[in-house]
């Protein structure tokens, strides 16, 4: 468990929004089995080593929470689940200084996915940067986050409270799970941030952009936000009602860039959609109209999450990496993957983890379940 250690680089000379990456969330109605899913790629480098650690129990702890890569720090619960994180491992450092945790479960049976990289629209930056010297980052989130919640919906909370106070240093979206809720959060500035609850029978997909929209206030049940979410838009001119209708979080706050999403964004969404639910009237030229929810056509499972990150355009027509100069997607499997996990929970069975270290259309995936009595080699301890 990191607790107090300290970076040894400045933090203003740490690259902190260096991973691009896929996520795939799956509803529970959704699925063959009943279980809910929720997956990601992390690609950055491919030679970098991942590590899979499980952090045992803690009590009676002291302090404060210290981030390796740069200055924050948030108050430490005085006791600690045990979970698990696929963590980056660096010579010299003792588990405990491993970060980057990735994914993973707690004893409770809630996990999480952290972080997928995206941008806030530079006007709503210009009133409320991110604070990347002293903001959480991906390098912090599962560790400070995972072992202090009891639901996905608690794990919301507990990120939204600490990007209220204390500031996001870089825009990113994360995922949660438990035995009956899946959430995804996702930053809208420093301070500012929206959650859905993705309901039971729709799939979500995202690549490296904000997408939540709709936001309800009056809807506890399926939204959480930032108490000035709608305020702060209103009061700096990223939503007007008048000119914009009903409020809209991706139009307010989320970078539009058409020459950036066209080739590295909006293609695996449509790839991914495509994939999930053909639909011959959805087109590239008019990304606005992908939906955000949406039910698959047919019921998906595991296998589908897979074939999802495996993708390089196959089911439309394309071959990026065997018809150079072809190349004007970005695929969702990159030679870049440094390491891909799907993390599966259905009630009254043992939560499954399932992680690939290397790129994704040429690995197999190896599954982790929670109820297995040891793990050898590096994370060798007892398992929950």
């Amino acid at each position: 468990m990191k607790v107090s250690s300290v970076s040894s680089v400045s933090p203003s000379a740490v690259p902190l929004s260096q991973d691009s990456c896929t996520t795939i969330l799956i509803g529970a109605a959704a699925t063959r089995d009943g279980s809910r899913i929720i997956a990601r790629t992390e690609d950055h480098d491919p030679l970098l080593s991942k590590v899979l650690l499980k952090h045992p129990p803690q009590a009676d702890q002291r302090g404060r929470f210290h981030a390796n890569e740069n200055a924050f720090s948030w108050p430490l619960p005085a006791t600690a689940q045990g979970y698990s994180a696929f963590a980056n491992g660096k010579s010299g450092k003792t588990a405990a200084q491993m970060t980057w945790g990735a994914a993973g479960f707690n004893q409770r049976g809630v996990g999480m996915s952290a972080t997928e990289t995206i941008f806030a629209s530079e006007q709503a930056l210009l009133h409320d940067p991110y604070l990347s010297e002293s903001g959480i980052t991906e390098d912090s989130i599962v560790d400070i986050v995972l072992p202090y919640i009891d639901s996905a919906r608690e794990g919301v909370s507990r990120l939204g409270k600490m990007i209220e106070e204390q500031g996001a240093g870089e825009g990113f979206g994360v995922a949660f799970i438990d035995p009956d809720e899946i959430w995804y959060l996702e930053t809208g500035s420093a301070h500012q941030w929206l959650a859905a609850k993705l309901a039971p029978h729709c799939y979500f997909v995202t690549g490296n952009q904000g997408r939540l929209r709709d936001y309800n206030p009056d809807d506890r049940d399926d939204y959480m936000a930032s108490a000035s979410l709608i305020d702060f838009a209103l009061q700096h001119g990223l939503y007007d009602p008048q000119r914009d209708g009903q409020f809209n979080f991706e139009r307010a706050y989320t970078r539009h860039d058409d020459r950036l999403d066209g080739y590295y964004n909006y293609p695996r969404v449509y790839a991914l959609q495509q994939l999930y639910r053909p639909d011959p009237d959805r087109t590239l030229q008019q990304p606005q109209r992908f939906a955000v929810f949406e039910a698959p056509s047919d019921a998906l499972d595991v296998e589908s999450v897979k074939r999802g990150l495996r993708n390089t355009y196959d089911n439309l027509g394309r071959q990026p990496y065997a018809d150079t100069p072809d190349y004007t997607w970005r695929p969702i499997s990159l030679f870049r993957t440094q390491q891909s996990h799907i993390l599966q929970s259905r009630s009254g069975l043992p939560r499954a983890e399932r992680c690939d270290i290397s790129i994704l259309r040429h690995a197999q995936y190896f599954a982790l379940y929670s109820v297995l009595s040891q793990c050898r080699g590096r994370c060798a301890g007892r398992l929950w």
